[in-house]
C-alpha cells in the first residue's frame, strides 16, 4: 500500500504524515487491548466488545475468526490513505 501511496507523493518535501485506515473494527480492537497510557483489556475481550457494539459481524465461532474476516474479508475490499 505504501508503494501505492507513494505513487501520488507529488512533493516529498512538504509531506510531513501519513495516516491510513484500514479497518475501522481492527483500529477499535488494537486500541483497546493496546492504549497509550497503560495496560489494555486482552484479545477475546476486545473483541467481543467490538461484535456487542456492532463494529464486527456477528456469528463467528472465536475472536481469530473475528480478526480474521476482517483482516482477509473486510480490508481486502476496501482502504482509505491520506498524505499530509
Amino acid at each position: 500500500m505504501l508503494e501505492v501511496a507513494q505513487n501520488y507523493l507529488v512533493d516529498s518535501n512538504n509531506v510531513t504524515q501519513m495516516h491510513l485506515v484500514l479497518n475501522g473494527t481492527l483500529s477499535a480492537i488494537f486500541s483497546s487491548i493496546a492504549p497509550q497510557g497503560g495496560s489494555g483489556m486482552s484479545l477475546g475481550a476486545a473483541v467481543h466488545q467490538a461484535v456487542e457494539m456492532g463494529y464486527a459481524e456477528p456469528g463467528a465461532e472465536s475472536y481469530i475468526d473475528v480478526i480474521r474476516g476482517e483482516a482477509e474479508g473486510d480490508i481486502p475490499k476496501k482502504n482509505s490513505h491520506f498524505i499530509q
